[in-house]
């Protein structure tokens, strides 16, 4: 404020909010909170042992590649229903009531559904076997009744509520992006906050409708998977061996095949490695995902001139 300010007695104005920094802010805060709860919920010896397999499990059925349902995936899915199996072995339902809080917290958003996957049901007490009479023959065994089998869990689908255009549109986005909507959805409140759409290098490009207005109909697993991929590509840009950066670009496509950016990159990798006719092929690839990547057509069209 100038000296002509100060003698007619302005005010300076106040400061203007910044949506990036508020959005950073409660980030930070989320995170810590969540690190108080898993301290003041870690339990002792088997029990936190079987918590966090749990935790590991769940982790490992989310980010595997759903693709025709790879290895890890079914190791993961089979590994979680032997011990869900276990939960309803005799001692098995008060095991699951010691550790089910400390479960929750570790899981978060996904708990409700990994509890239906562990479903577990006591089966009938055995029923009393009577002495037979000394002059009455012994009657029949009671059979007891059969346990009802447990049910199938559900497919899971990456990206399920989007459709194949909406999936390439949230892909990309900077990890911050994704970090903050996750943030809002584990909060108490839950409630759609403004969040700042930063692309791939930070650069915002809007704070409402677009690709971040998407990313609220997705579940955390999801927009953490997002999130992953989007940091190996980045990783990749910034990796001068291309051999290394090409196996990111790799990665960052197998958590996220609508990512037409990590494709074309992969593509592009395995060109400069003299590989041109494969290179080719993931590149078309992008374009096909993603008809308005330009830079997918150009190096499409420069790769097919030295073919």
């Amino acid at each position: 404020m100038g000296f002509f300010g100060k003698l007619l007695g302005k005010k300076d104005a106040p400061p203007r909010a910044d949506p990036a920094m508020d959005q950073l802010r409660r980030l930070v805060q989320h995170r810590a909170a969540q690190a108080s709860r898993e301290r003041d919920t870690r339990l002792d010896g088997p029990d936190e042992l079987v918590a966090q397999r749990i935790q590991k499990l769940l982790y490992s059925v989310s980010y595997s590649d759903q693709s025709g349902r790879t290895r890890p995936f079914e190791a993961a899915c089979k590994e979680l229903q032997n011990i869900g199996q276990g939960f309803s072995a005799p001692g098995g339902p008060e095991r699951w009531r010691r550790i089910r809080g400390r479960v929750q917290v570790l899981c978060g958003e996904n708990f409700e559904g990994l509890e239906r996957y562990l479903y577990y049901a006591e089966p009938p007490p055995p029923a009393p076997v009577q002495e037979p009479a000394a002059a009455q023959p012994a009657p029949p065994a009671v059979q007891p009744a059969p346990v009802a089998a447990r049910p199938a869990p559900a497919v899971w689908e990456f990206l399920a509520p989007l459709s194949i255009q909406e999936r390439v549109a949230v892909s990309n986005r900077h990890p911050d992006t994704y970090e903050a909507v996750i943030a809002a959805k584990k909060s108490s409140a839950g409630a759609q906050v403004q969040v700042v759409d930063l692309n791939r290098s930070g650069g915002s490009v809007g704070t409402a409708g677009g690709p971040a207005a998407l990313l609220w109909k997705l579940d955390v697993a999801d927009l953490e998977r997002l999130a992953q991929s989007v940091r190996c590509t980045m990783r990749a840009d910034d990796e001068p061996e291309i051999e290394w950066a090409t196996e990111l670009y790799k990665k960052a496509f197998d958590l996220n095949p609508y990512d037409d950016l990590a494709v074309m990159s992969y593509g592009v990798g395995l060109a400069r490695q003299g590989k041109l006719r494969e290179g080719e092929k993931w590149i078309k690839k992008a374009t096909e995902l993603n008809p308005a990547n330009l830079r997918a057509q150009q190096n499409l069209a420069a790769l097919r001139s030295q073919l």
